[in-house]
């Protein structure tokens, strides 16, 4: 195992290649190197595809880690599966050559302290590592999780506070943010949606009834799915549409939110497929300045929590949010002070 990749596997010239044992040549187009692809993401895919069959020994960690990568994480979300990527190059340097059946919650705790200066990336890694567990046991690799959240303790995580003010929510429009951006943002927050499900939306999604957004969610076990959620027009929101198409591009789009060329934000396919182009730059331009300046940074997430917040209604703000409890919402979505009524003394 080198870098973090499959046995047998190297990188060279920005590609990802097999090197084929002699025997197996026939098997790969009589090729010593066989090109897998351009990125880890495809290269997996194309690993699957050559594979054709389904792993069944699982004498070390890095077999279990080759299947979940080949099956499950190429059914995630494109920021999933490239963070997957990522995390599993931690996973297969610390329990790689291990038997699965001999990783215990003692050996995920030296991981995690070995790891103690990234918490949040080390419980994103353990969480990962816990699903590729959970998917042994289908398997039948192994009979039980050792890294379940009740057996191994996860670092304590503050959820991010940062809210928005009114003032520098209309200073970044009015003086920094420039007419594309300012109607993004007026948008944002009268929907509260995701970025990319934003940035997703098309002319045919303006309904007679509002809105209709796609939404991308994680359910529980990490499973990704879509789902299809109306929000109903305001006078606000008719507002907020019409300002946005009067600065759309000049080339004719499907998008709501087209770049110059008429396109989509959002990679609709090739490799990049689902991640974001272009719109980061924009708007990290546009916050670096407003920094410079002496303002407090906030970034384009915390629109979505100064949306929850201000709707002062927890119900309501879960149902726009589309979480699945209203714990979520409250926890990491409702920030800003807690406004509450003090008891009213009988007869008084």
């Amino acid at each position: 195992m080198a870098n973090g990749l499959p046995d047998r596997w190297t990188k060279k010239h920005g590609a990802f290649y097999y090197i084929v044992p002699k025997n197996l040549k026939s098997n790969f187009d009589n090729k010593s190197w066989y090109r897998l692809g351009s990125t880890e993401p495809e290269a997996y895919q194309e690993w699957a595809r050559l594979l054709g069959v389904k792993q069944r020994s699982y004498r070390t960690m890095n077999s279990l880690f080759d299947r979940y990568m080949i099956e499950i994480s190429p059914g995630k979300s494109p920021k999933s599966l490239n963070e997957n990527v990522r995390q599993i190059k931690k996973l297969r340097a610390a329990f790689g050559a291990m038997n699965p059946k001999a990783v215990k919650p003692v050996h995920v705790y030296q991981y995690m302290d070995a790891r103690i200066k990234t918490p949040v990336a080390a419980n994103r890694e353990v969480a990962l590592l816990s699903h590729v567990f959970t998917k042994a046991i289908r398997w039948g690799a192994i009979e039980e999780n050792c890294c379940t959240e009740k057996k191994v303790e996860r670092f304590p995580e503050s959820p991010r506070d940062r809210y928005i003010e009114d003032h520098e929510f209309e200073l970044f429009k009015n003086q920094y943010a420039g007419e594309f951006l300012t109607a993004y943002l007026e948008f944002k927050y009268l929907v509260g949606q995701r970025k990319s499900d934003i940035l997703q939306v098309k002319i045919s999604d303006l309904t007679d009834e509002g809105i209709r957004f796609r939404i991308g969610k994680k359910r529980k076990g990490q499973e990704e799915s879509k789902v299809t959620v109306l929000i109903e027009w305001t006078d606000e929101l008719r507002e907020a549409v019409v300002k946005v198409k009067s600065i759309k591009c000049k080339i004719g789009s499907i998008w709501l939110f087209a770049n110059r060329s008429g396109g989509c934000y959002v990679h609709q396919s090739g490799r990049y497929k689902g991640t974001p182009s272009g719109f980061d730059s924009i708007w990290q331009r546009r916050m670096t300045k407003f920094e410079s300046d002496g303002n407090l940074r906030f970034n384009e997430h915390d629109m979505r929590a100064k949306t929850a917040t201000d709707l002062k209604q927890l119900d309501h703000a879960n149902e726009l949010m589309q979480h699945s409890s209203l714990t979520t919402t409250k926890r990491v979505y409702i920030r800003g002070e807690s406004v509450v009524v003090p008891l009213k003394i009988k007869g008084v």
